[in-house]
């Protein structure tokens, strides 16, 4: 199902009156592994087709069915699609855990349902998860968002009668626009949508919030959108649990232009969802109510440019809120929350990637990269990451004269779509120049008009590299930019890179316009460390010194006249393979390590040097001394490993 994301506005309500209609509902009967299902008496709760007021089976329709079992069986229809009375066969069988001594069916079917029975009050548990987005379904609801349930008096009884668990709520709009989603929402941030514990008493069914996930809007997809009739109204239902709204509601419609336009309506005894009844709310001409925000993006593929405008008198400002698509779904349930929505339009929350600042006045133009972000964080180099392809979210609150209290419910939210990338084109790779030392190859790309996007990845030899097909798929990392524009690309770990270590550079650059091409650069590689293998060095007269506290290790190193560096360090380790000696040398020559360079004099052929014993702190260790020296002709000598001294434990 299509994901959308629900929006909350703050302006002049339309008062709404409302009548409640009673829904039907089924009973099921066993016979063997086939069942019959036939509705309570009006449904449109659990299907997506109607016969005027009667619920049809529709085909793919599942069942859960806990044959005497606490764990289901997974039943789909088989007969009697488009009718009020199903058929329904065995499609997977569940596994055996506990035995129970009733039947029980749950409409629609999901994984891993597992019911709780208490046999004493005849009362039984089971959590169910219901989706906040429903998709638009013409004159009913959508599939799998309505549950039902029904339960038998034992096992040997095959026959269900079906009892709704939710109600439901009825729009009827008119007018010109064109609706891309409607939402509801509680004002006192009721659950309306998430998980629930649902129990069944004596065969009748009730619902209560379970732990996680909670939302406290449901909204209506409709894909690419549904004209409104100026003359006829055009209904919409959305299936809510059992609810009280204790401060009255709002139902949020959408446009195919991102404006919004609310319908606000006021705690009432009528205003209530009820078990198996549907809310008829009366006709409203959404041309009638004006949107208080107005937003146009004009988007590429890694930014979008702004245009907000505050349509109300008594606005003064807005709270401006940017989220990535995969933050702001799990975060908006946690800033219903009157603590974490404060720290959140404070701004206190930027570093989790939901920056948010105040912009004063009526209108606003500017980056989508940049939005929420103050000017002092903005100088310090903050932005918002925004992808090819992606989908980002602007959360405007308007703010009013006279008015110091905002929530969640007062946002407006709007969903900003990038333009993907279409790799096989034909765009220039900048000019570059390769930069490497013996653990680090670093690539500095100039900046280039026709390349805004750039993608890359480092392969070694064997590896396969990315197609034009796939690399979009393939695993890739972002360049950093280069102050004067352009950019680098670098690849650095100095435990596994070694000196002369050949790469294939694979780089995907991007146009303004989305056209990418994949480009391939061979034969990146490090520097190579020259090894002369007749330098001879001398580590002698190693001993463990700690006459006064000093806990060090000594050592006397003969060197080769041609010396003009000499690093050593202190371990734990014997020796170093050619692999780990080459990564030991590199590090110490990038200075990325615990070596320490001895002072060498002139003249002279050999240096007393010293180092902190190791680990020897709890336990007697044996430390070890290792050397590389460095010639005036560049060559280094292979690592030189002393024998072992003991540093015992320190008193």
């Amino acid at each position: 199902m299509k994901k959308s994301f629900l929006v909350l506005a703050s302006f002049a309500a339309i008062a709404v009156g409302c009548q409640v209609e009673k829904m039907d509902e089924l009973p099921l009967v066993d016979n063997s592994v086939v069942y019959t299902a036939s509705t309570e008496e009006y449904a449109p709760s659990t299907k997506t087709a109607m016969d005027g007021l009667d619920v049809v089976w529709s085909e793919n329709d599942y069942l859960a069915v806990f044959q005497g079992n606490v764990l289901a069986d997974k039943f789909v229809v088989s007969d009697g699609v488009g009718t009020t009375l199903g058929y329904f066969t065995l499609d997977t069988e569940g596994e055996d855990y506990t035995p129970m001594d009733f039947n029980l069916a749950v409409y629609p079917y999901a994984d891993d349902l597992m019911v709780t029975p208490d046999w004493d009050v005849n009362i039984h548990m089971l959590p169910i998860v219901v989706s906040s987005v429903q998709d638009y379904t013409k004159d009913t609801f959508a599939d799998e968002s309505f549950p039902m349930v029904a339960v038998t008096n034992s096992v040997d009884d095959d026959e269900f009668a079906f009892k709704n668990v939710f109600g439901a709520m009825k729009l009827q709009l008119t007018g010109t626009k064109i609706v891309k989603s409607v939402v509801v929402s509680g004002a006192n941030s009721e659950i309306l949508a998430g998980q629930f514990m649902l129990l069944i008493e004596n065969g009748i069914p009730s619902v209560m919030p379970g732990d996680y996930p909670k939302y406290t809007s449901v909204s209506v997809d409709c894909g690419d959108g549904v004209q409104l009739n100026e003359s006829e109204a055009t209904n919409f239902y959305i299936a809510l649990p059992p609810t009280t709204f204790e401060k009255g509601f709002t139902v949020t419609v959408i446009d195919n232009n991102n404006k919004q336009y609310k319908i606000n309506a006021k705690a009432s005894e009528k205003n209530v969802i009820e078990r198996s009844k549907i809310l008829v709310m009366p006709e409203v001409d959404v041309d009638d109510i004006v949107s208080p925000v107005d937003l146009v993006s004009n988007s590429g593929i890694t930014d979008a440019e702004l245009e907000i405008t505050l349509n109300e008198t008594d606005a003064v400002g807005f709270y401006g809120i940017y989220s990535s698509a995969e933050n702001w779904a799990g975060y908006r349930a946690m800033f219903t929350q009157p603590e974490y929505f404060d720290m959140l339009i404070s701004g206190g929350l930027i570093d989790m990637g939901v920056p948010c600042t105040y912009y004063e006045g009526k209108s606003f133009e500017g980056s989508l990269a940049e939005f929420g972000y103050s000017s002092e964080y903005l100088d310090m180099g903050y932005v918002n990451m925004v992808a090819p392809g992606s989908t980002s979210y602007v959360i405007v609150i308007p703010v009013y004269e006279g008015v110091e209290t905002y929530t969640l419910d007062d946002a407006i939210e709007y969903e900003i779509y990038t333009s993907a990338l279409t790799v096989g084109g034909t765009v220039a790779l900048p000019e570059y120049e390769v930069v490497s030392d013996y653990t680090t190859v670093t690539v500095n790309f100039e900046a280039s008009a026709n390349v805004v996007y750039a993608t890359y990845g480092f392969f070694e030899e064997g590896e396969t590299l990315p197609t034009t097909e796939d690399c979009l798929e393939t695993m890739w990392l972002t360049p950093d930019p280069l102050p004067g524009g352009g950019f680098t690309m670098s690849e650095q770990n100095s435990y596994n890179v070694l000196p002369g270590a050949a790469y294939t550079l694979c780089v995907m650059v991007a146009d303004k316009d989305g056209n990418a091409q994949l480009h391939v650069i061979e034969d990146v590689a490090t520097k190579e460390i020259p090894y002369d293998t007749t330098l001879e060095v001398v580590i002698s007269d190693v001993e463990y010194v700690n006459d006064s506290g000093e806990n060090e290790i000594w050592a006397t190193v003969n060197y080769p006249e041609t010396t003009v560096e000499l690093y050593y360090l202190v371990n734990n380790s014997a020796s170093y393979t050619e692999y780990s000696a080459a990564t030991q040398i590199a590090q110490m020559l990038n200075g990325n390590s615990n070596w320490k360079k001895a002072t060498l004099e002139d003249d002279k052929t050999s240096v007393e040097i010293s180092a902190t014993a190791v680990g020897n702190n709890y336990a007697d260790k044996i430390n070890y001394v290792h050397v590389v020296v460095i010639t005036s002709d560049g060559k280094s000598s292979v690592l030189k490993s002393s024998e072992g001294v003991n540093a015992p434990k320190r008193n």
